[in-house]
């Protein structure tokens, strides 16, 4: 599970002015000194973290096209 440091780090993130990614993941590493041991990705939208386990494709795509305003072409 993610903090509310890791959340309040994303936030700053995406409100930088230097910053061009509106929708970023965050990956939480469980590691050991050989291995890893688990993984959890979240998907970063309007100030909140979602799981990523729990998000439809379709739904992350239509998030990331409009976030960022750009089509995806099929050829």
């Amino acid at each position: 599970m993610y903090s509310s440091t890791d959340l309040n780090a994303m936030i700053k993130t995406v409100e930088c002015d230097t910053v061009q990614i509106k929708n970023p993941i965050l990956l939480i590493l469980s590691i050991s000194k050989t291995e890893i041991k688990d993984y959890t990705f979240y998907f970063y939208n309007d100030k909140k973290l979602i799981l990523m386990s729990k998000i439809d494709l379709k739904m992350l795509f239509g998030w990331l096209t409009k976030a960022n305003d750009f089509s995806i072409k099929h050829q």
